[in-house]
């Protein structure tokens, strides 16, 4: 990454919050539940401070450290601050001897230090996104920008413990200055590597005719980037060097319809990649404010990965460039996505499934995961919903060849967090599996942990 390259891009983002700052605006509404420009809130002036004890035991790179950490956080009004300090060590050999896993504290270099010990704050936020203005800095559950055909849930815990990540989400719409006309979203995977980097600037150019339908139509363009596409390349060679992967796009957003019964938004989008070159045409929405559905027919060229930045983003970094820069060849088509789900219980229940693929078969021994089907589902149960018992868990599979590939961990990425509270305490047993291919000779990485957290005020 140069310097001056760098600069390009920092200016770049600068002059599209400044642009988008002086015309205002609102958080973009996610594909297939439009809603009309949200109407800042009076923030409050209440504070409020909490501390988590954990304590427990915790698998890393095939090695079982114990953990000792404390989780401080503090809100005032609409501002929001977390820290997360853990301190992972295991006794050798006899007696009391005591290691510290050093990948947590010491940095092996200058500029290893901020990468280390910014991530140690957990997120510092102001607002959620939906309001006119949102921030968070830290970690980034999940970046969605415009429709998302181009950057789709990407999220920077994917590699943690062992890697963290410090990110910048950030939305701004006109409507906080009573011009709802412009919006803009960016976000930055990586503050301290600059790496994975997009925005999404949008209008609603026709919000003054008061027409129905029309008034709410939205106009996206989108532009996101991987400056680094081996930044975490985990194989036995050398990490190879390359380009950057840069990716440019437009999405249009039509809502439809909007009452309790149904909502329904119509949406389209279009985006170049380094050699390929995709398109789709979608409806989405919600019933009875209660079940999620989505459907889209896509138009992909040779080359070209839908929702390139998705959840799982960083574990496949290292194959999606290989398309896109096309060392690997991969044939286009015509493809499918659909979505379908439930939110229930005020959101503290649900459960999300989506799957997508080519309409013609894969060919024979085919290995490139665009010519199967791939499914991605959350299913989670949040603390309140039950007495003492909450969890939650992620299962994002490619590859999909046969009907027995559905529950095997091979190319899966599988999340799970049981919790069973009783008084300040929370028991908490989590599981982690990866299957990264380009790893060698071992392409599971599993994490788990049994810990417990208390609530000391």
């Amino acid at each position: 990454m140069t310097r001056n390259s760098r600069i390009v891009w920092l200016s770049a983002l600068f002059a599209a919050i400044v642009l988008s700052s002086a015309a205002a605006q609102q958080t973009q509404p996610s594909a297939g539940s439009p809603a009309p420009p949200a109407e800042s809130s009076t923030p409050s002036s209440a504070f409020s401070a909490g501390m988590q004890l954990n304590i427990g035991a915790e698998t890393i790179d095939n090695i079982n450290w114990q953990l000792l950490g404390l989780q401080p956080n503090f809100a005032f009004g609409k501002f929001g601050l977390g820290l997360d300090l853990t301190l992972h060590y295991r006794f050798t050999g006899t007696g009391t001897n005591m290691e510290v896993r050093q990948q947590d504290w010491v940095p092996t270099s200058f500029s290893d230090f901020f990468s280390l010990y910014l991530p140690k704050i957990r997120y510092v936020s102001y607002g959620q996104e939906g309001d006119p203005l949102y921030g968070r800095l830290g970690a980034i559950d999940s970046a969605t920008l415009g429709n998302g055909f181009i950057v789709g849930g990407y999220t920077n815990t994917l590699l943690e413990p062992n890697v963290k990540q410090f990110g910048l989400d950030f939305g701004l719409d006109g409507s906080l200055f009573k011009f709802p006309y412009v919006g803009m979203q960016t976000f930055v995977a990586n503050l301290t590597q600059f790496d994975v980097i997009g925005a999404n600037l949008y209008v609603r150019p026709l919000l003054f005719t008061g027409i129905p339908i029309v008034k709410n139509i939205q106009i996206s363009g989108v532009i996101a980037a991987d400056r680094n596409p081996y930044l975490y390349y985990t194989g036995t060679t050398p990490a190879p060097t390359g380009p950057s992967v840069t990716i440019f796009g437009a999405d249009l957003l039509v809502p439809i319809l909007s009452n309790p019964v149904i909502s329904l938004a119509g949406m389209s989008s279009i985006a170049r990649e380094p050699n390929g070159t995709g398109g789709m045409v979608g409806f989405g929405g919600q019933l009875i404010h209660f079940i999620d559905y989505q459907a889209q027919i896509r138009f992909l060229g040779n080359n070209f990965i839908p929702d390139y930045f998705g959840p799982t983003y960083d574990l496949y970094r290292v194959d999606n460039y290989q398309i896109a820069s096309g060392a690997v060849q991969s044939t286009g088509g015509i493809g499918w996505f659909a979505l379908t789900g439930f939110s229930a219980l005020n959101n503290k229940l649900v459960f999300n499934v989506s799957l997508e693929g080519p309409f013609k078969a894969p060919p024979a021994g085919s290995t490139n995961y665009l010519d199967y089907p791939h499914l991605q589902a959350i299913f989670a149960l949040q603390q309140g919903a039950l007495p003492g018992f909450f969890f939650s868990a992620t299962y994002d599979k490619k590859l999909i060849a046969s009907f027995s590939d559905l529950i095997s961990a091979e190319n899966a990425v599988i999340g799970a967090a049981i919790n069973y509270q009783s008084g300040p305490a929370v028991i908490t047993l989590s599981y982690n599996l990866q299957y990264d291919p380009t790893a060698s000779p071992n392409p599971w990485d599993v994490t788990s942990s049994l810990s417990t957290s208390i609530s000391l005020f």
